[in-house]
């Protein structure tokens, strides 16, 4: 046996001495602690590790039977051995009741070797027990993990699930908010019924693999059901999360899933959505759920936010109120009540985007369109465009609309998408085809080459006169803007930025237009308040 460390406990010196003596003799490895009060007892009891305590029954002025209860805690796997001067029964009783490991007569304590031989049975014995318990725990730890582990991927089942909803594990986490993914294998029945449920059963591996790859040791990833999957992410980001469903996205792509020696390509479509830690739950499920299907809705192999879903909806639920008397409402009027009925999901930034910006963009395109001589309808057109241009940002986290440094490819994919988006959200408020059409198209950079494709009737969208009109008003009035980040420029600057691009990034009419306009101090006699920097040259 290693060494023995006993704390040894009597009022009389000269026992604790004799007693002292008795365990070393003969034994090398032996450590004791000696004590003389019950205070130092106790004290030593809850801050020092020991193998096995002795202590006498009168422990004046206590009993080792009240002390033992006070600190039954701290003893809770070290053995206690009692030693008494008295053999009465009542006093063995009492030690025995109070939870000893044994009880022997002082007299027989100091014969050689008997005391000794008693410590080191009770110290096997409690060594024996705990690695028992050990044991016992381990293989109930296992058992547990068996029963929340799917047998085909090796990811967590519903079970877990239920029982982390019931934890505190995600609550203790700062940042508050957890994201939840769901995912779906694209076309699975297709798989499984040309090349049977065998091949479905590796493909299902194979996304499985690529999940687990992608996880975080803070993240948690279970096997839904079927074909579905679903990871936990404790975030305070949607950008985050999104970009990292992409990843996983384009990793499951690219993955190289072999089945009877033939690849088979496995697309997934991906729902996130984010919300307070407190309302983690089956509802929290759902978003994610609408947010994947919705994801499936729009052709497969994406990823879609709750805050698309709600978006969309509110879009629709804007159209439908509308009153027979509101027909003619105008895309402001339209756009003004779908970011009333958003209010509540909507940030700072990207209200200013859709609404404070949309109407400056819209003055500003007017102006341009007007004095490039266009028609009416086109004037309108170029205003109702600017309007709308940013109604995709809604759907765009705040963290990429206010990030101080420039994007990444990732983030720049994703605020890309702000064009499609928005055209969906035109579209479903009952906006004309046409300016659908526009908003769409948007983010599609100037290129002089594409002018000479539109005059044969090609790609007649991306470059009519109002997306070009706009592209200018969009990048004058930005940089002519102050934000979080970045100073506004001067009219003049921001020209000279213009002309920079001229012919590369911008349309060179719209450029002169807007040049001319600074230069000359006006604004066409409209008096914009929100234009006034034409005239800060």
């Amino acid at each position: 046996m290693d060494e023995l460390r006993i704390l040894l406990a009597d009022d009389d010196a000269e026992h604790r001495e004799l007693l002292g003596l008795a365990l070393q003799r003969g034994r090398r490895s032996v450590r004791i602690h000696s004590v003389g009060t019950p205070g130092e007892f106790i004290e030593l009891v809850r801050t020092q590790q020991n193998d096995c305590v002795v202590v006498d029954f009168n422990f004046k002025p206590r009993r080792a039977d009240e002390l033992l209860i006070e600190v039954a805690d701290s003893l809770a796997s070290c053995p206690v051995v009692v030693i008494s001067s008295s053999e009465d029964q009542a006093v063995v009783i009492a030690a025995l009741r109070a939870g000893v490991t044994d009880f022997l007569p002082k007299i027989e304590a100091l014969t050689d070797g008997a005391l000794l031989t008693r410590i080191e049975r009770a110290v096997a014995e409690s060594r024996r027990s705990v690695a028992d318990r050990r044991t016992h725990q381990r293989r109930e730890e296992e058992l547990a993990a068996l029963a929340e582990t799917d047998a085909l991927t090796g990811l967590f089942n519903r079970r877990h699930l239920e029982r982390l909803v019931q934890s505190d594990r995600f609550r203790k986490d700062r940042r508050r908010h957890l994201c939840v993914v769901m995912m779906d294998i694209d076309h699975f029945k297709q798989i499984n019924d040309t090349m049977g449920h065998a091949a479905g059963d590796e493909v299902i591996r194979a996304v499985a693999g690529v999940l687990r790859q992608s996880l975080s040791p803070s993240d948690s990833a279970i096997r839904w059901g079927g074909e579905e999957f679903l990871a936990i992410r404790p975030s305070s980001d949607t950008a985050d999360t999104w970009l990292w469903a992409e990843r996983l996205r384009h990793g499951i792509a690219d993955a190289r899933v072999i089945v009877g020696g033939q690849r088979v390509n496995v697309t997934v479509s991906i729902g996130v959505a984010r919300l307070n830690i407190e309302d983690f739950g089956e509802e929290a499920i759902n978003l994610a759920d609408h947010a994947m299907y919705l994801a499936k809705e729009r052709g497969r192999n994406r990823v879609c936010t709750w805050e698309m879903v709600a978006m969309e909806r509110a879009a629709e639920q804007v159209a439908l109120d509308l009153k027979p008397e509101d027909d003619s409402c105008s895309p402001r009027q339209l756009r003004d009540r779908f970011l009333t009925r958003c209010q509540s999901w909507l940030g700072p930034t990207q209200t200013q985007h859709v609404r404070e910006h949309g109407n400056l963009v819209a003055a500003c395109a007017r102006r341009i369109a007007r004095r490039l001589g266009g028609r009416t309808s086109v004037v309108e057109s170029a205003e109702n465009l600017a309007l709308l241009h940013d109604l995709g940002k809604c759907v765009v986290p705040e963290s990429l609309l206010n990030k101080p440094t420039g994007l990444h490819v990732g983030e720049w994919n994703i605020v890309h998408r702000s064009g499609e988006e928005g055209a969906i959200l035109a579209q479903r408020l009952g906006v004309g085809e046409s300016i659908v059409e526009l908003v769409r198209t948007q983010c599609v950079r100037f290129d002089a080459a594409e002018i000479m494709r539109v005059a044969a009737g090609e790609n007649e969208a991306c470059h009519r006169m109002e997306s070009r009109v706009v592209q200018v008003a969009d990048a004058f009035v930005s940089m002519t803007t102050p934000s979080a980040y970045r100073a506004a420029r001067s009219a003049k600057e921001a020209v000279e930025e213009l002309i920079r691009g001229k012919g590369r990034q911008f349309d060179p009419d719209c450029v002169d237009a807007i040049a001319q306009m600074v230069a000359a101090g006006t604004s066409d006699g409209e008096g914009d308040a929100g234009l006034s920097s034409m005239s800060a040259a």
